[in-house]
């Protein structure tokens, strides 16, 4: 494996007598006596700046990744548009479905895990997860600034949050100012205000007030939305 910080870039395998050994030149330099096999090389590429795979490269094929708003890869299309690979995940991110009978074929699972096929657990980059009881097998390393009191949770809630190195959650979040542009708030320039009272008509309108109770339905309503791929433009 080779990777870039806490991105996998490249994968390869070959049998352990092809592996190369470790030698002394004359300088008393250690050294490879000879070069690495690598002719099954796969490279993995990702969203710019994430971790979310977009494709597969390998033996001068390529596959394009489709993930879902999670950042789970869901489908893999060959560069005919054919589709090759397609998974469903349960709550707990275990593949409930597999169409294809070929799991393997994108190790990626929840964001940040890549799955260990010999044994079934998720690695997590700094704890592997057991998606058959939505656990990790070992304590949190951080321990409670991990900000869960369960050291061996997951995270809050599946269906909006992840954990990408087994540390702590993270996922869809909301800024709570983000809706004063819906409550006529906004008064940075003419345009600006005009716009924001007006949506601030449509909201009363709407029955949808300038309150906790009338931002956490706005929440929730964009967070449900926000799951349905279907909403998803890219």
């Amino acid at each position: 494996y080779l990777w870039d910080g806490n991105v996998l870039l490249h994968e390869w395998h070959y049998q352990c007598a092809r592996r190369p050994k470790v030698i002394t030149d004359e300088l008393g330099m250690l050294m490879l006596d000879r070069p690495e096999p690598v002719e099954n090389l796969t490279t993995w590429v990702y969203e710019e700046g994430s971790l979310v795979p977009t494709a597969k490269l390998c033996e001068g094929k390529s596959y394009s990744i489709v993930s879902d708003y999670l950042g789970r890869p869901a489908q893999a299309y060959d560069d005919k548009g054919e589709l090759v690979w397609q998974v469903e995940f349960d709550i707990y991110g275990r593949i409930r479905e597999d169409t294809f009978n070929n799991q393997p074929f994108i190790p990626f699972r929840q964001l940040g895990q890549y799955e260990d096929v010999e044994t079934g657990l998720y690695y997590n980059r700094f704890r592997y997860y057991n998606p058959e009881t939505g656990l990790y097998i070992s304590q949190d390393p951080i321990g409670l600034a991990g900000n869960n009191p369960n050291f061996y949770a997951y995270v809050s809630d599946s269906n909006t949050m992840f954990d990408v190195f087994g540390l702590s959650e993270c996922g869809i979040k909301i800024e709570d100012g983000k809706f004063d542009y819906l409550f006529g708030r906004v008064t940075s320039n003419n345009h600006n205000a005009a716009r924001s009272n007006q949506l601030a008509g449509v909201m009363k309108h709407l029955g949808v007030h300038d309150t906790a109770s009338g931002r956490k339905l706005l929440t929730d309503h964009l967070i449900n939305a926000y799951k349905d791929p279907t909403n998803i433009y890219n």
